[in-house]
């Protein structure tokens, strides 16, 4: 399946989030980052779970720490809820 435009764009928003990050692990040389593929359930997918996911893959690809991104999930969001992430500690 392939990703929307707005799927890879949320991708590519988690590893902005850590870019200095990654930038520090390649000693500031230009670098390409190339997603060739990614796999999940299409049905249980949140799209803002792909910056998490993106942050995530970063820190164990350039080994660095994984930030602290707080997580809540809201029920009263219809039809079945909805997790909320803070990425203030990013920002």
């Amino acid at each position: 399946m392939q990703l929307s435009d707005e799927e890879i764009n949320d991708f590519c928003k988690g590893l902005h989030l850590v870019s200095d990050q990654i930038m520090d692990k390649v000693n500031h040389k230009s670098s390409l980052i190339q997603l060739r593929s990614i796999l999940f359930s299409d049905c249980n997918i949140q799209q803002e779970a792909l910056m998490v996911s993106a942050i995530k893959w970063a820190s164990e690809a350039f080994a660095f720490p994984m930030p602290i991104i707080n997580v809540t999930f809201d029920d009263t969001i219809k039809p079945c809820g909805k997790y909320i992430f803070d990425f203030s500690n990013l920002i």
